[in-house]
C-alpha cells in the first residue's frame, strides 16, 4: 500500500488503519469504517472519501465536514483463462477473469484529523 502523509508537520495526528484481507480498516473503536477494495475496484480508478463530520464520527464518500484519507483503487486488471473446453471448431474456449486486487497499488492520502477519533470519557466515579 503506498501511503502519502498530506501535512508534514510533527504534530499532526493521522486517522489510523489496517487491511485484513482485501478490506481496509479506517479509524478505531466504535468510530471504525471499512471499504472492501475488492468490491469497490472497477476498470477505471476508483476514489473514495473518507471524511469526519463536525462530531468527529468518520464516513465513507459522505458530506463529512473534514477530509480524513482519500483512498485510490487501481483499475482491474484481467486475464483470460483456459475453460478446458473446446469450441464447434475444436478451438480453445476461454473466459475472462478479474485478477484480485493488488494492495500493493493500492493509494492511501491522509491528512490530518480535525477532530479526535473518541470522545473523552468523563470520569463518573462517585465513591
Amino acid at each position: 500500500m503506498l501511503v502519502h502523509e498530506l501535512d508534514f508537520s510533527s504534530t499532526a495526528t493521522y486517522v489510523p488503519f489496517g487491511v485484513q484481507e482485501s478490506t481496509l480498516f479506517i479509524g478505531k473503536g466504535e468510530n471504525t469504517v471499512s471499504i472492501d477494495l475488492e468490491k469497490e475496484q472497477a476498470d477505471s480508478e476508483t476514489v473514495l472519501d473518507v471524511t469526519q463530520d463536525y462530531g468527529g464520527t468518520l464516513e465513507v464518500g459522505g458530506d463529512g465536514a473534514y477530509l480524513a484519507m482519500r483512498v485510490k483503487i487501481p483499475p482491474a486488471q484481467h486475464i483470460m483463462v483456459d475453460t478446458g473446453k473446446k469450441d464447434d471448431k475444436d478451438k480453445e474456449v476461454f473466459r475472462v477473469e478479474k485478477v484480485p486486487v493488488d494492495i500493493e497499488n493500492v493509494t492511501v492520502d491522509l491528512l490530518p484529523l480535525y477532530f479526535p477519533l473518541e470522545k473523552e470519557q468523563e470520569d463518573v466515579n462517585n465513591d
